[in-house]
C-alpha cells in the first residue's frame, strides 16, 4: 500500500519539479540565422513515380527596400535534389541572386537516375525596373540532376 501511495505522489506531482530546464545552446553564425529567418519553399515535387524528389527555396538577403528596386534585397534559389532512395544521395544547387524569382512549373521530371537525366524546371526572374513601370519578367529554364545544375534565361 506505501508503494502505492509513493507511486500515486509521483504522478501528481508536475515534471517541472523534478527535473531541471534544458539550456538550449544559440547558433552564433548569423549567416545560418537570416537563411533560416527569410527561408520558403517556393515549390516540391514528390512524385514516387520520379527518379528524383525535388525542392526549391527561396531565400532572401537581409535588409528592407527604401522603395528604389535598385535597394532592394536580392533573392536567390536553393534547389535540392534527392533520390527516393532509403539512404538518398542529395545535393542543393544555388541560382544566382536576382531582383524576384517566380516558380512556373516543372517541365520534365525523369522516371531513371542519370547523368543526362535533367529534372526541367521553368522559372521566371525579375527584371531590375523603375517602380513607375510594370516589371519586366525573364523565362528562365533549370536543368538539374545529381550531377549538375545549368540555368539558362532568355
Amino acid at each position: 500500500m506505501k508503494t502505492l501511495i509513493v507511486l500515486l505522489l509521483a504522478l501528481l506531482i508536475p515534471s517541472h519539479v523534478l527535473c531541471k530546464p534544458l539550456l538550449l545552446k544559440e547558433l552564433k553564425d548569423k549567416s545560418i540565422s537570416n537563411l533560416l529567418g527569410s527561408i520558403q519553399v517556393l515549390s516540391e515535387y514528390s512524385d514516387k513515380n520520379s527518379a528524383y524528389f525535388i525542392r526549391v527555396f527561396a531565400t532572401r538577403d537581409y535588409g528592407e527596400c527604401d522603395g528604389d528596386l535598385a535597394t532592394c534585397p536580392k533573392q536567390s534559389l536553393l534547389v535540392l535534389v534527392s533520390t527516393r532512395d532509403e539512404y538518398p544521395e542529395q545535393k542543393v544547387f544555388t541560382i544566382p541572386k536576382a531582383y524576384e524569382w517566380a516558380f512556373v512549373k516543372y517541365l520534365e521530371m525523369p522516371k531513371t537516375e542519370g547523368a543526362e537525366n535533367f529534372a526541367v524546371i521553368a522559372l521566371k526572374q525579375k527584371l531590375k525596373t523603375d517602380h513607375n513601370v510594370p516589371p519586366e519578367y525573364q523565362n528562365c529554364t533549370l536543368r538539374v540532376n545529381l550531377n549538375k545544375g545549368e540555368l539558362e534565361c532568355r
